[in-house]
């Protein structure tokens, strides 16, 4: 699935210099591609911050990808500057679908994996939401997905 992007601040040279070095320091390099930024206050100040969703290949295989979220505080001058970054995703661990920031809150929709999977397809879909706190993304919550929990109850039947 496709994520809404803002091309303007996916775009951002604060953002461009810190997602290559830290793509860099873990020895990747990033799917510039699949990089989508969203817009929202995500600290409590009133300013619109930025959530990036990017992509790292190569860290631990040649062929494989890493997703990261990273939230970067729009300052009094508009300048953002990065405050916390998280793994979210990648190949074994989950898919990121979807980022959006509601309530102060990164919220991720995603596929993770059920027993059975290959590590081409996670299936069970999960919303995940994180809180900026101290500098740190702090996962809040990870829950199946409301549509899924209905499709599981009918399939029970």
């Amino acid at each position: 699935m496709l994520l809404p992007a803002f091309p303007a601040v996916a775009a951002d040279h604060a953002v461009d210099q810190w997602i290559a070095a830290f793509s860099h320091r873990i020895h990747g390099h990033e799917e510039r591609a699949l990089r989508r930024a969203v817009v929202g206050d995500i600290d409590g100040d009133g300013r619109p911050d930025v959530a990036v969703l990017f992509a790292v290949d190569g860290v631990r295989v040649p062929d494989d990808q890493l997703q990261f979220i990273a939230v970067f505080h729009r300052g009094r001058r508009n300048r953002l500057t990065y405050v916390a970054h998280h793994l979210v995703g990648g190949r074994g661990i989950r898919e990121v679908n979807r980022v959006v920031v509601l309530e102060r809150r990164v919220v991720l929709e995603t596929l993770a994996y059920r027993p059975g999977d290959g590590l081409c397809c996670p299936s069970k879909p999960e919303r995940l939401r994180y809180r900026l706190g101290h500098h740190k993304l702090v996962l809040m919550t990870a829950t199946t997905h409301p549509r899924h929990q209905a499709t599981r109850r009918d399939a029970t039947r």
